[in-house]
């Protein structure tokens, strides 16, 4: 990747994936900076964190030292920064892997937020969260999912394909739906 935060954000992306949730509060960065001790021996204090996730928007445009980066790479399950940026830029295929992708977890949203879907072919969707992973279909355009289905999903994850699971609408049988098949979907927190 030649652009550092997008290096940066992968980054961020695979110590969330490896801590199972993306810091929001102070709290959360202390917790996360205790954990970052805890397995791989190294301290990286919660204001260096709230400074690599830009909790302020003065923080927006870091420059993380090379102690940081080789630590959270060591934390996110890579040898060192320099092990974590050559996978990133060989794009590393495998049968199975951790994914590193810009995700939104549902665990991070409050019922009732809505999220736009959209992939090729000009298909959109607005899914509005129930909570408990449940989501409910406000608005289709160009998409086989109508207004009133509900699905399950844990998280999106743009540029892969989605996978929804127990999709039904009006008692019918629940089925598994995906989209984005070529070139994944994004999405957008309205």
């Amino acid at each position: 990747m030649e652009n550092p935060q997008q290096i940066y954000e992968a980054l961020r992306n695979a110590v969330v994936m490896v801590w199972g949730k993306k810091p929001h509060v102070i709290h959360e960065f202390r917790d996360l900076s205790e954990a970052i001790l805890t397995t791989t021996n190294k301290s990286v204090s919660d204001t260096t964190l709230r400074r690599f996730w830009g909790y302020q928007e003065t923080d927006k445009h870091i420059n993380p030292s090379r102690y940081t980066l080789d630590t959270l790479a060591c934390y996110a399950g890579f040898k060192s920064w320099d092990d974590f940026n050559e996978c990133q830029n060989n794009h590393i295929e495998s049968n199975s892997g951790m994914i590193y992708s810009e995700c939104l977890h549902a665990s991070d949203l409050e019922e009732g937020s809505v999220v736009r879907l959209t992939w090729k072919h000009d298909r959109e969707m607005w899914v509005r969260y129930l909570g408990g992973n449940q989501w409910i279909v406000d608005k289709s355009i160009n998409a086989k999912l109508l207004e009133g289905h509900t699905f399950f999903c844990v998280a999106f994850i743009k540029h892969l394909p989605l996978v929804l699971t127990g999709v039904t609408k009006d008692g019918s049988k629940p089925i598994i739906y995906r989209c984005g098949i070529e070139g994944g979907i994004d999405y957008h927190l309205e």
